[in-house]
This record gives structure tokens, C-alpha cells and sequence, in this order.
């Protein structure tokens, strides 16, 4: 019977691939045995149920499957965050430069994921979340009193390193060469076949891309309480000192968004030790707008931007 129901079909989609100028199907007989051994299955199991055929008993256990694998999963992730130490990942020594963030994040709650599909996010928690950047540095990190600088009208506040002096001689170096400046009959003369597109090309060919060090250790440490306070933001703070095996003139680098940034100035005056940072996205929003001010009415900007340069 399967088998006439079967050649029946293949004879209706035949003809409706001829109208659509189709190849025809082709009769497989091994389908066919797959179907007439379920539906045997089915009226088996249905008419002898100690016999236990094993094919509606296999499909059964399939769709429970997701349910037990989903189980497992959360009791295994379960046991794992129980039983992980990420300070055990931490690099310990006296050239490590270690940077700790802290930040605030929200966690919302849902309700059982089998319950009403209309269900919405019954409430919120928060916790303050705890990162260090390990940067291994040639040298070793000065851990002892900070020394103060007395400011006067004669100290300079900003200069210039061995690595920035090297770069601008480059620049020069770079624009003497596409210039090529020549004196011709007692005049000056130079080059004015080049672009914006080829000074940039020549820099790039000039410079190091890439890190010139090894890259940081990244470790996301265990969280800490609701940062609601000038109080709790300090103890989240001090959880560092264990963390990095502080001593007690040791200095914590610590770098946070503006409001925890603000909290942090106040925990100075009970922990003078610790260094806060505003990071880098307010950092670099006030420096650009500092040099768009200075700068646009020189020309700088349209030079940056011909040079690909994006704030």
C-alpha cells in the first residue's frame, strides 16, 4: 500500500515537473523501506507495548535530550565558577606593571525560561566588575614613595622622549626627500609632484607597525558589591592589594569611568596609595575637543583629514 501511495506521488510531481519542463523524479526504494519500517514501529509499539520496539523509544529519548544536555551544562558552569581562582592567572614579579579597571555592570533577571513567553524582566543587580592589564615592562616598577614634584614657573610640564625626537627627524627626513630642494642658477627650486596619498605611504614605510613589547595579561577578577558608594568603591579598591601581594607603601594604578572616577579622588584621603585614572574615551573626548579649538583656524584639520587621520 505504502508503495502505491508512493509511485502515486512520484507520478503527480512528475507531471508537474514536465509542465515546468523539470526532470522527473526518480522512484528510491530505500525511502521507501524507511517509512514502512516507522510506521510498522508506531502500530507495533501501539499494539504490543512489552515489547519495547526500539524506535519510538529512541525518538522519545531524543527529544528529552535537549532538556538533560541544557541541565548538565548549567550544573558543570555551576561547579566551574564554584571552583575557579582567576588570581591564579595573575603574573607575579617586580617588572609588572599591573593596571586594575573597575566598572560598573547590570544583570537582569528572567523568569523560568518554560513560563510565559510574554514575561518580562522581573528586576535588576548590579555588581562592580574587577579587570587587571599585566604589562611586563624591561625594567623594574618603582614600588617605593612617590616622589613629589614641586612645581615652579620654570618646570616643564610636557617634553618630548627618545622615541617621539626619532619619529619627527623621520617627518623631516620625509618631507627634505619629496621636496628635494636644489639651487639652479642662484635660485631655489623643489619638488611638487607629490601628495597627501604619498606622504602618508612614505611614513608607513618608514615606521614599525605593530606592539613593540609582548602583549598584556588580561584577567577578569571576581567582581565586587554594588558600587553605590564612596565606601564600598574603596573596598572593592583594597580587594587589589591582596590580589597583587601589595606592600604597604605600594601604589595602585586604577583606572575607572567618570563617575567612580570622582568616588576615587574621595577615597584618597583614606587610602593616600592609590592612583586613580580617568579612561581613555574621556580622556581622548576633551583632548580632541581642546585641539579642534587650537587648531581650525590654521589649517591643521584639513591636513589630518587628507592624512586619513579619524578622531
Amino acid at each position: 500500500m505504502v508503495d502505491e501511495l508512493y509511485e502515486k506521488k512520484i507520478s503527480i510531481c512528475n507531471f508537474q515537473q514536465k509542465i515546468h519542463n523539470k526532470l522527473p523524479k526518480v522512484k528510491i526504494p530505500e525511502q521507501i523501506i524507511k517509512v514502512v519500517t516507522f510506521i510498522a514501529s508506531m502500530l507495533l509499539s501501539l499494539a504490543f507495548p512489552h515489547l519495547k520496539v526500539w524506535l519510538p523509544q529512541v525518538l522519545a529519548s531524543l527529544s528529552r535530550m535537549s532538556q538533560l544536555l541544557d541541565r548538565h551544562e548549567r550544573k558543570l558552569a555551576k561547579i566551574q565558577m564554584e571552583t575557579s581562582d582567576p588570581t591564579r592567572r595573575l603574573i607575579q614579579g617586580s617588572n609588572v606593571w599591573n593596571l586594575a579597571i573597575i566598572d560598573n555592570i547590570d544583570f537582569k533577571e528572567k523568569s523560568f525560561k518554560f513560563g510565559n513567553i510574554y514575561d518580562v524582566t522581573c528586576g535588576s543587580s548590579y555588581a562592580t566588575l574587577r579587570m587587571v592589564f599585566q604589562i611586563q615592562l624591561p625594567i623594574e616598577v618603582e614600588a617605593g614613595p612617590e616622589k613629589i614634584i614641586e612645581l615652579t614657573a620654570e618646570t616643564p610640564l610636557f617634553g618630548m622622549n627618545i622615541g617621539i625626537n626619532k619619529i619627527l627627524t623621520i617627518f623631516q627626513q620625509i618631507i627634505y626627500k619629496l621636496l628635494d630642494f636644489k639651487k639652479i642658477n642662484e635660485k631655489l627650486t623643489y619638488e611638487t609632484n607629490f601628495n597627501a596619498e604619498t606622504i602618508k605611504r612614505e611614513i608607513l614605510n618608514k615606521l614599525d607597525l605593530g606592539c613593540c613589547g609582548p602583549s598584556p595579561n588580561i584577567v577578569i577578577l571576581e567582581p565586587g558589591s554594588n558600587p553605590n558608594s564612596d565606601d564600598k568603591i574603596l573596598r572593592v579598591a583594597e580587594i587589589y592589594k591582596k590580589d597583587f601581594s601589595m606592600n604597604s607603601h605600594s601604589f595602585l594604578d586604577i583606572v575607572a569611568d567618570e563617575a567612580i572616577f570622582r568616588r576615587l579622588i574621595k577615597c584618597k584621603e583614606k587610602w593616600p596609595h592609590i592612583r586613580p585614572l580617568l579612561n581613555q574615551w574621556h580622556i581622548s573626548k576633551d583632548f580632541c575637543s581642546v585641539l579642534i579649538v587650537l587648531f581650525s583656524s590654521y589649517g591643521l584639520l584639513s591636513l589630518a583629514s587628507r592624512l586619513s587621520v579619524v578622531f
